[in-house]
This record gives C-alpha cells, sequence and structure tokens, in this order.
C-alpha cells in the first residue's frame, strides 16, 4: 500500500509539473519559435550545443569551488571530452567512455589527510562542492528565462530566432539538471542526496576520499602521508565480521587489498583472518545485497587468498565453481573475471589477453586513465609469476 501510494504522489507530481511546463511553454510562446523560419538541423545543433553548454557550466562549478578553496583538480570530463593533469600541465583527450556520455565528471588532486581536523575540511569543500554545481544550473536557467522574456517582450525574439531557441533549450536543460539532481537510486546519486551522504556518513566519507587520493599527483606519497585515514579505514574493515550487511566496509577491505597488490602497505594479521574467515563462512552472497562492488570485492579476495597461500587452490576452485555464476551477473566485466580467475585458478595463460582488454568494472575506462588503478590489474594479472606461498614480514600496517 506504501509502495502504491508513492507511486501515485509522484504520478500526480509529474501531471502537475507536466501542466506548468505546458502552460509556461504557452505564455511565453516558446512553442510558435519553432514554427518560424527554423530547419531540423538547426534546431538539433542548438539543443546539442545548449545541452555541451549547460554540462560544461554544472561540472566548472564543481572544479570552481575546489579551485576557490585552494584544492587543485586532476581531472575533468563533459560528455567525450577530457582534460587530465599530468605532473606539469594539462591535456586533452577525446575519450569515449560510457560514465561521461550523460553528463561529467570532476576529480580534484586531493591533499594528504593525516588528522580529524583536515578530514572535516576537505569533507566540507567536497560535499559544498556537489551543492554548489546544481545551483549554478538553476541559476542558469533563471537567467535564460529572464533573457529569453527580454527578447520576447521587446519583440526581437523573432529576429534572434537562433538565440532565443538556445535561450529556451537552456532554460529547459538547467532546471533538468537541477530537478535531477534530487535523484537518488540504488546506482545513482544525485548532489543533493551525495551532499547530505558526505555531509552525514562519516564512513562513506572516509572510503570517497581514499578512493580519490589513488587519482592525486604522487598518490603514493599522499596516501603513506595520510596515516589517520588510512588508519580509520582499517579501523572500520576490522569490524566488517561484526556488521554485516554493510557493503561500505567490503569496499574498505578492497581498497585496502588493491594498496598492498601496489606494494603502499601490508596486511596485518587481522585483516587477514577477516578475510579468511569470510571466505570459509561463505557469507558474503547472502548477507550482502547484489552490486557490482560486492562481487569485485568477492573475487579481489579470492585471488588475494591465493596470493598469499592463506587457503589451498583446490578449496579456491571448488567454492568458485559454485559461485562464478552469481557473481557479475548480466555485466560487462564478466568475460574479463572468467578469464581472469582461469588464468589464476586453473593455469590458463591469458596474460596477454588480459592485460590488451582490461576490463575489471564498469568505470574503468574512465578511471583507467589513473595509472594507480591499471597497475593493480597487471599485479593481479602477474600474480601467479610469484610463488603463492611466500608470506612477507609484517611489522604494522605500514610498509615504510
Amino acid at each position: 500500500m506504501k509502495k502504491f501510494c508513492r507511486y501515485i504522489f509522484v504520478l500526480g507530481i509529474c501531471i502537475l509539473f507536466g501542466i506548468g511546463i505546458g502552460t509556461f511553454v504557452t505564455e511565453f510562446e516558446m512553442d510558435k519559435l519553432f514554427e518560424l523560419r527554423i530547419n531540423y538541423a538547426a534546431i538539433i545543433g542548438l539543443f546539442a550545443l545548449s545541452m555541451l553548454f549547460s554540462t560544461t557550466l554544472h561540472e566548472l562549478s564543481h572544479a570552481f569551488y575546489f579551485w576557490i578553496n585552494k584544492i587543485p583538480l586532476r581531472f575533468i570530463a563533459v560528455f567525450l571530452f577530457c582534460f587530465y593533469k599530468d605532473d606539469k600541465r594539462w591535456k586533452f583527450l577525446f575519450y569515449p567512455n560510457k560514465i561521461t556520455l550523460a553528463g561529467g565528471i570532476v576529480i580534484p588532486d586531493l591533499p594528504a589527510i593525516n588528522s580529524e581536523g583536515q578530514f572535516e575540511k576537505i569533507r566540507k569543500i567536497y560535499s559544498r562542492a556537489l551543492l554548489f554545481a546544481p545551483i549554478i544550473s538553476f541559476v542558469e536557467a533563471i537567467a535564460a528565462m529572464v533573457a529569453y522574456a527580454v527578447l520576447l517582450f521587446s519583440g526581437l525574439s523573432a529576429k534572434y530566432i537562433y538565440i532565443s531557441v538556445f535561450l529556451v533549450f537552456c532554460i529547459f536543460i538547467g532546471l533538468t539538471m537541477f530537478v535531477s539532481s534530487f535523484l537518488k537510486t540504488e546506482n545513482l546519486y544525485g548532489d543533493f542526496p551525495a551532499y547530505k551522504l558526505y555531509k552525514e556518513n562519516d564512513k562513506r566519507t572516509l572510503l570517497q576520499l581514499a578512493q580519490y587520493l589513488m587519482f592525486a599527483n604522487d598518490w603514493k606519497q599522499k596516501i603513506m602521508d595520510s596515516g589517520w585515514l588510512v588508519n580509520e579505514i582499517f579501523k572500520y574493515a576490522k569490524k566488517t565480521n561484526a556488521e554485516p550487511k554493510d557493503s561500505t566496509n567490503l569496499g574498505m577491505l578492497d581498497w585496502v587489498i588493491q594498496l598492498e597488490y601496489l606494494g603502499v602497505f601490508e596486511l596485518d594479521d587481522e585483516i587477514n583472518g577477516i578475510l579468511r574467515s569470510m571466505f570459509e563462512e561463505d557469507k558474503i552472497l547472502s548477507e550482502y545485497p547484489q552490486s557490482e562492488e560486492r562481487d569485485i570485492f568477492y573475487f579481489h579476495m579470492v585471488y588475494r587468498l591465493l596470493k598469499d597461500g592463506q587457503v589451498e587452490k583446490r578449496v579456491l576452485q571448488e567454492v568458485m565453481n559454485r559461485s562464478s555464476e552469481k557473481l557479475l551477473k548480466g555485466m560487462p566485466s564478466k568475460e574479463y573475471y572468467s578469464k581472469l580467475t582461469k588464468h589464476l585458478l586453473y593455469g590458463c595463460d591469458d596474460a596477454d589477453w588480459l592485460n590488451k582488454n582490461m576490463n575489471p568494472s564498469s568505470s574503468f575506462t574512465l578511471l583507467g586513465l589513473f595509472e594507480p588503478v591499471r597497475e593493480v590489474e597487471r599485479r593481479i594479472i602477474q600474480q601467479k609469476l610469484f610463488t603463492g606461498n611466500e608470506r612477507r614480514n609484517i611489522n604494522g600496517v605500514y610498509k615504510m
């Protein structure tokens, strides 16, 4: 009944919104613009231009907020156009990928976070940067509406037909981007829900900032210098067995596994024990909601246990035979992990194919630009070259 009432409420809002838009279009004579001498090619071109303009403005608003708070940027993408900063200068890339095809993304070059005070400062900037862009999109829509009204009531809208149509598109695209910033689904957080999440949820914010540190210039040193943040993540990761169904803890464990592959630090005996017990109790697929992140962690956990020789290869093979069909159902990365598992567990030599066809996650086509992301995969692929039973000396969290 509650779900039905919610559906009726949303339907009612959509109907009222449609009536409002129709009235607005009629009163401001926007429909008459398209009856004037303007062809379909021009309309499509103006729509594409206004979409590019509005999305660029939205993403640059995120970037601008970081910049005015003295946090440099590492990456800006709008649709298929990316700007990527290496150690010295910005580079332009035409980079097709499905993550930015319908929008864009901004990645800051975060500083090291070695105290709670630094964490709160970066958190405030990051969350407010999320809030800033939809507000600018709303301002864009209002400004375009005022400009169009000036042309209309001065009798110049027909004379400046292309400008008028462009402004109309900016009004609706700006409003659409503002409204879509309130959306929240299983796999998508609009800017407003994301702002609330990162403002209130310490654990998710820690994980997000830790992941962004991997994209920073001099990323390894910054992570090494972020002792407070790393210790907090280890603290949460060690609570995984005591807090079932919390997928963020799996993200914490996956992050530390990746950083160990990169040689930043070594996992202590407690983390190794948690990974082993999670595998032996076989509760991940039943206790945690299905998601790409959960399934990728599952594969990483198995590869890590193989690498350290904590579980016999025969046992890992038996479990993967039972579990493989349940993992990454319908996901593009299914083929990659199937070949990688055969490569590591069953002796198939697929290293060349795996290195040429890396596809470990839905975001890899974008984030694979960052060397640490690709290097994790290279080291996983190459781990069969080393003796799996060889354990290293562990003297704490960091390998200084």
